[in-house]
């Protein structure tokens, strides 16, 4: 039984060899074509799979895929000429790209005047000497605070500290 295991083991494993692709990469720089400057955020877009990447903070790509006959991979970047490489791809590739600037936008103004609007005024609450002279006393004392915690729109926060007002 061990031998029939071992076996059927052995089988299912030299098949799933003989099925396995190669796995390679394709990397670079992107960088401007003038000043050389490496830039960050290029989308590199892989035509024939659908997907891609970004490049990093310092103008690196690196894509990994399985083994093809060939890849477009399309370069684009906001304010530059997208560029289109086609690759063929049986190995690991190293692949530095340069693009141009494109076309330069003219600067746009936006302005608008403010018109004449109400006034926004916050409510307010009064309370007069004698609603303050006809407060609860609490231990010989009129507590001024406690009553203006019960008015609405006041809330207080915690037991001993100033209260907390909405509009004021």
């Amino acid at each position: 039984m061990k031998k029939i295991a071992i076996i059927i083991l052995y089988v299912i494993g030299i098949q799933q060899i003989s099925f396995a692709q190669s796995k390679y990469t394709v990397s670079g720089y992107v960088s401007e074509r003038e000043s050389k400057e490496l830039l960050e955020g290029v989308s590199v877009y892989v035509k024939e799979l659908g997907n891609g990447t970004l490049s990093n903070a310092y103008g690196f790509y690196s894509i990994t895929m399985f083994e093809r006959d060939s890849l477009s991979l399309i370069f684009s970047y906001v304010g530059y000429t997208s560029d289109t490489v086609r690759i063929a791809f049986h190995a690991n590739k190293s692949l530095n790209i340069e693009l141009l600037k494109g076309l330069s936008l003219k600067e746009v103004s936006i302005t608008a005047e403010k018109t004449a609007s109400e006034v926004v005024q916050m409510s307010t609450v009064k309370i007069s000497a004698v609603e303050v002279k006809s407060i609860p006393m609490l231990l010989g004392e009129k507590d001024v605070f406690k009553t203006l915690m019960l008015l609405p729109g006041v809330q207080s926060a915690a037991e001993g500290t100033s209260a907390t007002t909405s509009g004021f």
